[in-house]
């Protein structure tokens, strides 16, 4: 268990260190007072215990056959940051040191493509250091090797560029410089662009497709999202159904765009862009991203948990809730996630939803112990209007915190439930005569006259005429809203005791009958 406990320590410590990557530059003491953290628990590991290794897969990192702290949605997002890369494995070897760690944080910086075209992870980390880290079941003997491969790959490029160039120079004193032969103009992605969005012959615009896919493929393999973006709202608009395009045309151009939208990396760009505060293309944006479908939603998800900008949050936020119902497994694996701040935006979204079924994953966050991830959890549970969750309410009125016992007061009075009305009127009949403690019964009384039930005219009946030798004023404002909420109800019964409170009571009381009584004459 302690082994267990260590390794989860060194995981966290790590995936702490590669988002800071993402914010500090090297050498920062923030960046790297993280990664010694990091490094002096995985050292003091290896040291007692040896040579660790670690498998990966989408679901984290395993010790053996034993996931490291399941069901850590950090963890299994770090895990992912490696397979990207493809890393499967990591093995921390005697030689470990810390320059190791800061290599293992580049690798993960550098974009999948970018680590392919320096010759794989493998290649990366045998190019800097001495195995201190072992990736994919290399060991020390084949790093080595490698080692010396790509040196002396290294030393062969050097001394034939410096041949050719040699040579370049000597052919330059002995040949004229030859005639340069006509060359045919190539079509640029902006140009492809442009003829494609007037194309209306169908065996063209499939040409012109094919070939604008290919140079878009380059522009993405370079990060150049931005230049491909024009593509995707054409593509968008002519596959959309308001479309008056041939329908072979509208095929296309459907198949396109699912083509580029099946990429992560665009998927991700175009998540960035609904996060900004104002994207003139939010509703074209967002309608792609929905396209994107399972792939989408788990980006967004995780973006909205990541965005620190309050206006980010609610842009991706009002995105997510567009996905609707397949959202709900997605949200169920992130309640999981050990910050409250995932949790509750978490419980938020299923609180947009609305679906009964998803009660269960609620009263389960409710245990959460932060006291904003509990509010939350209320206000979702709220509106689910089910007989279960109004007995969650219900039950949460015997909360020890004040606070929660009130939201789920408000809560009951809103749903507009009779079930409601005799644990309320038991909240709304008890004395208390501490004004710090009034708030529950105040607001009780209050949501027994919403309610609006003949169930409700007794104890607010009692509370009218109630007479008490301290708290005259407390009572005092508790008789106004017990009439208040006698108006709003109704009926003979409860009218016929606003007349008996107004002829024998004065201040106030008599003032607050006074008026409810005129405005009743006036109705009628």
């Amino acid at each position: 268990m302690a082994e267990e406990l260590n390794y989860n320590n060194i995981l966290i410590e790590l995936s702490k260190a590669v988002k800071m990557h993402n914010f500090y530059p090297q050498g920062h003491p923030n960046l790297d007072s993280s990664l010694a953290k990091c490094y002096i628990l995985l050292k003091k590991c290896v040291d007692e215990r040896g040579e660790i290794t670690w498998k990966i897969d989408q679901k984290g990192f395993y010790d053996g056959k034993t996931i490291i702290a399941s069901g850590s949605l950090e963890l299994a997002i770090l895990a992912k940051k490696f397979l990207y890369r493809k890393v499967r494995e990591l093995t921390f070897t005697s030689r470990l040191t810390q320059q190791d760690l800061k290599l293992i944080l580049q690798l993960i910086k550098l974009e999948p493509e970018e680590l392919a075209s320096k010759g794989g992870a493998e290649a990366f980390m045998a190019g800097r250091e001495d195995g201190g880290i072992l990736l994919n079941e290399m060991r020390y003997e084949e790093l080595l090797k490698l080692k010396k491969e790509l040196a002396e790959k290294k030393a062969q490029a050097e001394a034939l560029a410096q041949q050719a160039e040699a040579e370049g120079e000597s052919d330059e004193e002995e040949q004229p410089p030859p005639k340069e032969a006509p060359q045919e103009k190539q079509d640029t992605f902006e140009d492809l662009l442009e003829r494609l969005k007037k194309e209306r012959d169908f065996l063209k615009y499939n040409d012109l497709l094919a070939r604008a896919k290919e140079k878009a493929g380059i522009l993405l393999g370079e990060k150049k999202c931005d230049d491909i973006f024009p593509a995707l709202l054409v593509l968008s608009e002519h596959s959309s159904k308001e479309s008056t395009l041939p329908a072979g045309i509208k095929q296309a151009a459907y198949e396109g765009l699912e083509a580029f939208l099946g990429d992560e990396t665009i998927i991700r760009y175009l998540a960035g862009k609904v996060s900004q505060k104002e994207e003139p293309q939010m509703e074209i944006v967002q309608q792609m991203l929905l396209r994107g479908k399972d792939r989408a939603a788990a980006i967004l998800l995780d973006a909205l948990i990541d965005a620190s900008d309050a206006s980010a949050r609610r842009n991706i936020y009002n995105t997510v809730i567009l996905f609707g119902k397949t959202l709900t497994p997605h949200v169920e694996t992130r309640l999981k996630n050990g910050q409250w701040f995932a949790v509750r935006q978490m419980a938020a979204i299923l609180g947009e939803l609305a679906l009964p079924e998803t009660l269960g994953q609620l009263e389960a966050a409710f245990k959460n112990p932060h006291i904003k991830v509990k509010r939350e959890v209320l206000k979702s549970i709220s509106r689910i209007q089910t007989p279960r969750s109004t007995a969650f309410l219900v039950k949460t009125l015997e909360s020890e915190d004040r606070s929660l016992m009130t939201y789920a007061v408000i809560a009951l009075g809103m749903r507009r439930d009779p079930a409601a009305i005799e644990p309320l009127s038991k909240i709304a009949l008890r004395w208390e005569p501490f004004s710090d403690k009034q708030e529950p019964k105040k607001e009780a009384v209050r949501s027994l006259g919403l309610i609006g039930d003949q169930k409700a005219v007794e104890a607010l009946t009692r509370i009218l005429f109630r007479t008490t030798w301290f708290g005259k004023k407390i009572n005092e404002e508790f008789k106004c809203l017990a009439a208040g909420s006698l108006a709003m109800i109704g009926g003979s019964e409860a009218m016929k005791a606003i007349e008996t409170a107004y002829r024998q009571s004065e201040g106030e009381l008599n003032t607050a009958c006074k008026k409810i009584l005129e405005r009743k004459e006036k109705a009628l």
